[in-house]
């Protein structure tokens, strides 16, 4: 038995809990009724936050941005980022595009790019440029950066 359990990753109580009643019990889980949370969102909530987020003022903005400021200039709560996040994707809706990376993609006759794969940012670049460095700056006999060892 101690090798069994040991098989499925099961502890040796957790085997005699389901022996309790003369057998190996079914698995309950799927099956159980659970209830509705009390705090889940009525349709009129739902409703009520997907206007809010087209409205003009916040259009252009990410939930993130749109929670404290409905908190600060109307002292409204309607519900938390990640369930903006959520209410969004369910609605099959993405958030807007703001907070994002600003950085436009590498072209390939830029100086910089080296190989670099598409679609990266100056700022993706620069980063993995400088754990690069660290790592060579890191091995035995490497020498000092010189002014043009710089991207850019």
């Amino acid at each position: 038995m101690r090798s069994a359990c040991a098989e499925l990753g099961l502890t040796r109580r957790t085997y005699h809990r389901w022996c309790a009643q003369g057998g190996v019990a079914v698995d309950g889980r799927p099956g159980a009724i659970r209830p509705t949370p009390r705090n889940k969102l009525s349709p009129a909530q739902r409703q009520q936050l997907l206007d809010t987020v087209h409205q003009p003022a916040f259009a252009s903005q990410p939930p993130g941005q749109i929670v404290p400021a409905l908190a600060d200039e109307r002292g409204v709560y309607l519900a938390s980022e990640s369930t903006f996040y959520r209410v969004l994707r369910a609605a099959g809706q993405q958030p807007t595009a703001a907070g994002r990376n600003p950085c436009p993609p590498l072209s390939t006759g830029d100086p910089c790019s080296r190989g670099s794969q598409p679609g990266l940012g100056v700022g993706h670049l620069v980063a993995a440029e400088l754990r690069a460095r660290a790592v060579l700056l890191s091995l035995p006999g490497s020498r000092p950066l010189q002014p043009q060892d710089r991207c850019c």
